[in-house]
């Protein structure tokens, strides 16, 4: 006796493409990692001093490049911390006692 089975295959091409993205980007991710680790951490190719001069390049670099974010940042979780002491409540209330908060 002989039957027919029939079945379907429901493939999601969206789904595959990030598998393979994802994927592909770990790989880079750790090739690049496993790269750096070789060059910067073989021995006797870096000392501590070396490695502490290209860390401090590498973030001055980022801190000049990044200048104004960062202080826009730093300014705005200040006002942030400040709004919350007593002494800056105290102050905005004073001001908006004597009228200097208009």
């Amino acid at each position: 006796m002989e039957h027919i089975v029939q079945f379907a295959i429901g493939i999601d091409d969206e789904a595959i493409r990030k598998r393979i993205e994802q994927t592909a980007e770990i790989q880079i991710v750790d090739s690049i990692k496993e790269d750096i680790s070789e060059r910067i951490f073989r021995k006797g190719r870096w000392d501590e001093t070396q490695l502490q001069a290209w860390v401090k390049d590498i973030v001055i670099e980022a801190v000049l490049e990044h200048k104004d974010d960062i202080i826009r940042e730093a300014a705005s979780q200040l006002c942030e911390y400040m709004k919350r002491t007593k002494a800056v409540k105290e102050a905005v209330a004073g001001a908006l006692a004597r009228g200097d908060g208009k």
